[in-house]
């Protein structure tokens, strides 16, 4: 009897120790799926909150400055691109003091041409904009800034085109630009020539009316010195005065005097009118010493005799 007692006691102890040593391994288990588990939950919120964080203030990337040895063919390339680029720059317009390229030899070569190489005595047509064009710009009354429409008439055709001679004076008339004005009425050579011009010209609008070329140039220009010299170079052209009306009559067979170089024309002692070399002057009266009087729309003007010549049209 007592030995079935004690194999009972000893059996429930058995089935006891199984169920604690169960509920141990239970316990073990679930904490440790439970550690896991919270640690991966951990580690998920973390990264989520991180995301979120840089979403809000996105980091921007460090980039270390990286030094390079200059590259001496690399950069005598550059230099010679920035060089190109500057001459590139110096084409557009105004040309002015300073500026290099093919419009600057353009327009030397075109003095060169109208004037003479001893126009640019040094340098010639180089493409360079400095003193010896400014000179030779002031020598030619022309202004040391070369405008686009000023380029035109200097750098023109080698046929006349007396359409675009037309605009362009009624261009400097509206504007009343009295340097181009001047500018391209030297370019007009002849009484022919003149006429073609002032056939155009008639086409257009000039200070609100139609008119010719004698009378938008002399209405626009009202300064005495200024239609002096315009006056002369419709003389020039071949186009005579009466004292009243100009005509395209020419100036016949009568000898007058032309420059050889740029000089004064004085019409009293302290009034004087720049005029430049190849200007037909008018009819000579008298030479006396140094000077020679001569007659230009029934004024009498004073010229240096070593400045002047013959001229037979």
């Amino acid at each position: 009897m007592e030995n079935n007692q004690g194999t009972s006691q000893k059996k429930r102890s058995s089935k006891k120790w199984i169920w604690i040593s169960a509920g141990i391994l239970a316990t073990g288990v679930l904490s440790y799926f439970g550690i896991e588990y919270f640690t991966k939950h951990k580690k998920v919120v973390k990264e989520t909150n991180n995301n979120e964080t840089k979403k809000a203030n996105p980091a921007k990337p460090f980039t270390k400055a990286k030094t390079k040895t200059a590259n001496p063919q690399t950069a005598k390339g550059t230099s010679k691109q920035s060089a190109n680029s500057n001459a590139k720059k110096t084409n557009i317009f105004s040309l002015k003091k300073g500026s290099v390229g093919e419009k600057v030899k353009a327009v030397q070569e075109a003095l060169i041409r109208k004037y003479g190489k001893s126009i640019l005595p040094k340098g010639g047509a180089d493409g360079k904009f400095g003193p010896e064009l400014q000179n030779a710009l002031k020598k030619a009354k022309l202004p040391d800034t070369i405008s686009e429409t000023l380029f035109n008439v200097l750098v023109q055709p080698k046929e006349f085109d007396a359409l675009h001679a037309a605009r362009l004076l009624n261009t400097v008339a509206n504007t009343k630009n009295y340097k181009q004005a001047l500018a391209i009425l030297k370019t007009i050579d002849s009484s022919k020539a003149y006429s073609a011009v002032n056939k155009n010209f008639l086409s257009l609008f000039t200070n609100g009316v139609r008119q010719t070329i004698v009378n938008a140039m002399l209405s626009t220009f009202k300064n005495e010195e200024q239609k002096q010299a315009i006056k002369l170079e419709f003389i020039r052209m071949g186009l005579s005065y009466d004292g009243k009306k100009w005509a395209l009559s020419g100036i016949g067979n009568e000898e007058f005097i032309i420059t050889t170089k740029a000089t004064k024309v004085w019409k009293n002692p302290s009034t004087s009118v720049d005029v430049p070399e190849n200007m037909v002057l008018g009819l000579p009266v008298a030479t006396r010493g140094a000077y020679t009087l001569f007659e230009n729309n029934k004024q009498k003007f004073l010229v240096e005799t070593k400045t002047v010549v013959p001229y037979q049209k």
